[in-house]
């Protein structure tokens, strides 16, 4: 029936436009809301080959869930074409859309801004997996929401998640790219949520996957050989990423779900732990510019530093890049260079890039404490 009071001439919501929803597992409208005259989303998630999911199983128990970074689930209805092998949420509208449009409008995510976005998905991860012991079984961009100042990142999308008996879920439901190598097993954990996270960080950190270039056929046979659906070279990530969130990158993506962390709690902690310089990508093409910039409770005023890469197209190292960089106070026009920290290397030399990004972090940093 149809919600008890509602006008038919008047109904209570009204579709907008469709969204394009990543991987196409789910039928997704941007609405408005007649009566409380607010936008909102409804996404028709399809309950097959998900039968153990609260979605199918326990709907009412995702109505209980509450965190400051998940998704609210205003209320949730069987789906008139497809009955009950589909149900239709409905959630508020986030204007910074989801993570996935973010990546693939081309926005730039800061060191900064990555880690502390991560570190709102994490939270919540901690919630489902400690507090409520639930698996998400679907982290991917796609389901991570935006609000208008891409400034807080909120988890959503619950179509797949499942009770944790004994410590694990069946594995079910889930995008292919994402899934862990796990999969083949039938075996789903908590770590294997965090798998799915640690693909997610490394696009924020070093911008999204191109999703156009993926063979999906090799996907599901690396999935079936117990295999991480993409290369190492796909997983790399930028050379000015600090190596304390270097490891905690490549922890989360270890092949064998017992070397990664315990929990989504100790990936936070590390996460936090490391200093760090806020840099972003200016350029994607030579030559190539990163901003950074310091702040540390030694300093009144924050300081910025520039770091270039230029092709030399001239003379013996034609070929090459030659890496410089130079700093300021924040709103101060003269640079000052780090003039013995300029290095020419090969565009391949990725030992050599990050040694170049690790010095002069580590000159700002001492710079800063000699203050």
């Amino acid at each position: 029936m149809v919600l008890r009071g509602e006008v038919l001439k008047k109904p209570t919501y009204t579709a907008i436009q469709t969204i394009a929803d990543e991987g196409n597992t789910a039928i997704c409208y941007k609405c408005y809301h007649e009566v409380f005259q607010t936008k909102c989303v409804q996404k028709t998630v399809s309950m097959l080959g998900a039968t153990d999911s609260f979605a199918s199983d326990e709907p009412r128990l995702l109505r209980s869930l509450s965190h400051p970074y998940l998704v609210d689930v205003w209320e949730a209805q069987w789906d008139p074409e497809w009955g009950d092998q589909a149900v239709t949420f409905t959630m508020p509208f986030y204007e910074g859309g989801s993570l996935h449009a973010a990546l693939m409008a081309g926005h730039v995510f800061s060191l900064g801004e990555a880690i502390s976005l991560a570190c709102n998905i994490l939270d919540a991860l901690h919630y489902l997996h400690v507090q409520r012991s639930l698996v998400h079984r679907d982290i991917k961009p796609g389901n991570i929401f935006l609000t208008d100042d891409l400034d807080t990142a909120l988890l959503g999308d619950f179509g797949s998640a499942a009770s944790i008996k004994d410590g694990q879920a069946s594995c079910q439901g889930g995008t292919p790219l994402y899934k862990p190598p796990e999969w083949h097993s039938g075996s789903y954990t908590a770590q294997s949520d965090l798998y799915s996270f640690g693909l997610v960080l490394r696009e924020m950190l070093g911008g999204r996957f191109r999703y156009e270039d993926v063979d999906m056929d090799d996907v599901d046979r690396r999935l079936l050989g117990g295999n991480r659906t993409l290369r190492d070279r796909d997983l790399m990530v930028p050379p000015f990423v600090p190596d304390g969130i270097r490891r905690v990158v490549n922890q989360l993506l270890q092949k064998d779900r017992s070397a990664r962390p315990r929990t989504a709690f100790d990936v936070q902690r590390s996460l936090q732990n490391v200093p760090h310089l806020n840099w972003r990508r200016v350029d994607s093409d030579y030559p190539l510019t990163w901003i950074g910039e310091l702040k540390t409770s030694k300093l009144r005023v924050p300081r910025e530093v520039e770091a270039t890469a230029t092709k030399i197209t001239r003379g013996p190292n034609a070929g090459m890049i030659r890496l410089s960089a130079r700093w300021r106070q924040r709103n101060v026009d003269r640079w000052r260079n780090f003039g013995r920290l300029d290095a020419v290397l090969s565009e391949d030399d990725q030992a050599g890039w990050r040694s170049f990004f690790k010095s002069v972090s580590t000159e700002m940093f001492q710079s800063a404490a000699r203050r």
